[in-house]
């Protein structure tokens, strides 16, 4: 321990008690053991200074320090638990700690405790009965109130010549030694009389300049205002004391003596003759307290006075200008002040109305107000429309639909609604946020009086739209009821379709402009209909969904380019649906899909069968793009012809197909992402990977293949009939369930740490390039391979016909 202060032996727990200058408790040892544990101080006070006990009490005591004083904190002999604590009220400075220097316990319970501070010790005892007695010299305050800390008191207002009761202080000496009150000084008894009184009511005399309070003491100090003069008096008794807590004090007073005035601006307010859906001004009672003391308002009463009818608030009359509390029935206005009554007419319902308010004052002129609401509320047009017979009504509309509707307007109020020729009102039909149709009333409508229009329109680009119709969209007629002035129609979703759109004759193409400027045509013909989605569209994402196709439709995407700089004629599809992707009972196939001038940067989901597909480049920008083409019926038979793939450059795919591939080619195809590409069907005819001069590709193939046969039991067709890949093939898996005809691979076969590897039960022919590392797995037989060069690899194969490799082979 650091500055070890104080220790005791505990004989009857076998326990060591020692406190230092730098723990915050006392550290126990035991005495058998050896073992230490902290039993540890409250939050009051930091460092350890005493230790003390009694064998025949139940605590152990220590003193602490700590920089607003000391602290003794006492703890459960038996259990080491913290029992409680007590402030030490000795003298202390700011900076400076008042230590508990010593602590001894008296057999019969009590405490003594010296204490240290800058300028003296001290010493103090805990007894049994009161636990605490202070020593020193100390002054506690209390005004009428209780309170102890703001040593003020305020009188209540009082009016000129009308007694106040008195207010007091006490001054209580609670230390065990007299405090002397000095430098005695009181306001002016032209505002306030001051006396003092000991705890027996003795009057104390004060003329020269202080006294004393014995220890223990508590005397009264009595103030008394003087109300015969109005005005705001304010004042402060002040006194010296020897308490080094206190050494000067300040008791503050202070009151308002005068008689209140009311002026009131007005006692009457009539709105006068006012058309419903006007919206007149608010109208304000001016209360103004011009007297020298509050004005009491009480007993305030609006129930004279129908919501229905008017409004009514109470403001202050000065800034924040906010909103008087009055559900009590009472308030005050201070002296020079005004408050505002703020009315409303209402005007829900046509009629005279009237209505009164009611309230108390103290002002002796004004006992009693009554303030009085009086208006008319003439009647007025209402207009009101709507729309019906809308047509046509299509499952889908597009774009160039023309619309038409009857709109109907009446005027349900029971005045005509007049209107200036120069100032029509003004109908709009919306289409959400646009305006579709506008037409004009320009004569006067009389009441009950109802109109109807025809009107038509063409549909916008696509998008979700609701029919909004608006009367009066200018407000030339004052109107009880705004809300009747809109009527909402129907929803109309305007999609970009084209094919056999229901309603329309022939197939529709879509026209359309991509974001560089290229012009697209999208025709869909033989069966079904396509929707571009346009809510993506806009974002520069381009999915076509397709329904009630079938296995003769054909898909045609067609670019023009439009001459702009960046316009490259190419467009970005970002994916292909065609039937139900959710629907397992969906079989919705698509013949042909002729886009070459088209990219894929997602995905491609047929519920069918798909013909055939000729597309662009193809990759998957947000990671692995997916081609499907289910074409199973309700018994998971494959069902349809064969599909042929054709792509140009194909970047991150994996085909999934459950019909056989007759043909897939591309000019390469790379595998970038962590996710394996990998082609997944029953058969493949033939694979070919081209290369090309134009796009500067020699031809790479970096996909997995894994070809599971067919369930007829035909095996004279080869699984994989053919592939031809002009350059390099990577450490990848060809997995055949069956038999595989000609392979031939111009380039690099393999990597170093990954085999190309082919496994089928019969290979009829491997014309290989340069086989860096490769691994053949044949259940039969292989009949020919030939290589420019054999580096690595495995060959097993039931029966070998002949292998060819004309440069060195390694191992």
């Amino acid at each position: 321990m650091y500055e070890g202060q104080d220790l005791a032996i505990d004989e009857q727990y076998d326990r060591l008690y020692a406190v230092s200058s730098e723990i915050c408790g006392i550290y126990t040892v035991d005495l058998q053991s050896g073992v230490g544990s902290l039993w540890q101080f409250g939050d009051e006070c930091a460092y350890g200074m005493a230790v003390g006990f009694s064998p025949s009490a139940p605590y152990v005591w220590a003193g602490s320090s700590g920089p607003e004083g000391g602290c003794l904190f006492y703890y459960d002999r038996a259990s080491g638990d913290l029992a409680g604590y007590f402030d030490i009220e000795g003298e202390y400075y700011s900076n400076y700690t008042v230590a508990s220097r010593g602590v001894q316990v008296t057999p019969n319970g009590n405490v003594i405790y010296k204490t240290t501070s800058f300028s003296s010790q001290r010493l103090g005892i805990i007894g049994l009965s009161s636990l605490y007695v202070s020593v020193g010299k100390i002054l506690l305050v209390s005004d009428s109130s209780g309170s102890s800390s703001d040593k003020s008191i305020t009188f209540a207002d009082t009016r000129t010549g009308q007694p106040c009761a008195p207010q007091t202080f006490t001054l209580s000496s609670s230390g065990s030694e007299p405090l002397n009150i000095t430098s005695w000084k009181v306001p002016n008894q032209a505002n306030f009389t001051v006396t003092v009184q000991d705890d027996l009511g003795n009057a104390i005399d004060t003329s020269s300049g202080g006294f004393v309070i014995p220890g223990g003491k508590d005397y009264t100090v009595t103030v008394t205002l003087n109300s015969s003069i109005a005005g705001s008096k304010s004042g402060t008794i002040t006194f010296g004391t020897n308490d080094t807590k206190n050494r000067n004090v300040t008791l503050n007073v202070s009151g308002q003596v005068g008689t209140p005035v009311l002026k009131m601006s007005t006692q009457s307010i009539d709105f006068g003759s006012i058309k419903q859906g006007e919206s007149p001004d608010a109208i304000s009672f001016l209360l103004t307290n011009t007297g020298t003391s509050s004005l009491n308002i009480t007993d305030f009463d609006v129930s004279g006075v129908s919501t229905e009818d008017f409004s009514v608030s109470v403001k202050l009359g000065f800034y924040p200008y906010s909103t008087v509390d009055t559900s009590g029935g009472s308030f005050s206005i201070p002296a020079g002040q005004a408050y505002y009554i703020q009315t409303q007419f209402v005007l829900e319902t046509v009629g005279a109305k009237s209505g009164t308010i009611r309230f108390n004052t103290n002002d002796d002129n004004n006992p009693t107000v009554t303030l009085s609401l009086t208006g008319e509320v003439l009647p007025s047009p209402d207009l009101t429309i709507s729309i019906s017979q809308v047509s046509p009504q299509y499952a889908v509309y597009i774009p160039g639909d023309r619309i038409s509707m009857v709109a109907t307007i009446s005027n349900i109020g029971a005045m005509p609604a007049v209107v200036d020729p120069a100032n029509p009102i003004v109908v709009d039909i919306n289409l959400g946020d646009e305006t579709a149709y506008e037409f004009y009333i320009p004569f006067t409508l009389d009441a009950g009086a109802v109109i109807e229009r025809q009107i038509s329109f063409y549909l916008p680009e696509p998008g979700v739209y609701d029919i909004v119709a608006i009367v009066d969209y200018n407000s030339v007629v004052v109107q009880p009821d705004y809300e009747n002035d809109f009527a909402y129609g129907e929803t109309l979703d305007v999609e970009a379709a084209f094919g056999e759109v229901p309603g329309r004759s022939g197939n529709l193409p879509l026209k359309l402009t991509d974001y560089d400027g290229t012009q697209v045509t999208m025709k869909l013909t033989g069966g079904g209909m396509g929707i571009l989605d346009l809510y993506s569209y806009y974002d520069g994402y381009n999915y076509i969904s397709i329904t009630g196709s079938t296995a003769n439709s054909r898909l045609e995407i067609l670019t023009a380019n439009s001459g702009a700089e960046e316009d490259d004629g190419r467009f970005t599809l970002s994916g292909l649906t065609v039937g139900n992707s959710d629907d397992s009972s969906d079989y919705t196939s698509l013949g042909t899909v002729e886009a070459k001038t088209t990219d894929l940067v997602g995905d491609i989901f047929v519920a069918g069968t798909l013909g055939s597909l000729q597309i662009g480049d193809v990759y998957g920008i947000y990671g692995q793009a997916f081609l499907t083409i289910s074409g199973q019926d309700e018994d998971g038979i494959a069902t349809g012809r064969p599909a042929s793939l054709q792509f140009r450059r194909v970047v991150d795919l994996s085909i999934n197909s459950s019909v056989r591939i007759k043909s897939l080619s591309a000019c390469c195809w790379f595998d970038l992402e962590d996710d394996t590409d990998l082609i997944y069907a029953p058969s493949l005819g033939t694979l070919t990977i081209t290369g090309s001069e134009e796009l500067n590709q020699p031809g790479d193939f970096q996909a997995n293949i894994e070809l599971y046969g067919s369930d007829d039991g035909n095996t004279s067709t080869p699984t994989l009939s053919k592939a031809k890949i002009a350059n390099n093939v990577a450490g990848s898996e060809w997995l055949i369930t069956g038999n595989v005809g000609q392979v031939e691979i111009g380039g690099i076969i393999g990597n170093l740490d990954t085999p190309w590897t082919l496994d089928a039960n019969r290979i009829d022919e491997l014309k290989l390039g340069d086989v860096l590392n490769a691994a053949i797995y044949a259940g039969s037989k292989v009949n020919l391979i030939t290589s420019e060069r054999w580096q690595m690899g495995t060959i097993n194969a039931e029966t070998i016909g002949s292998l060819i490799t004309t440069g060195r082979t390694g191992r």
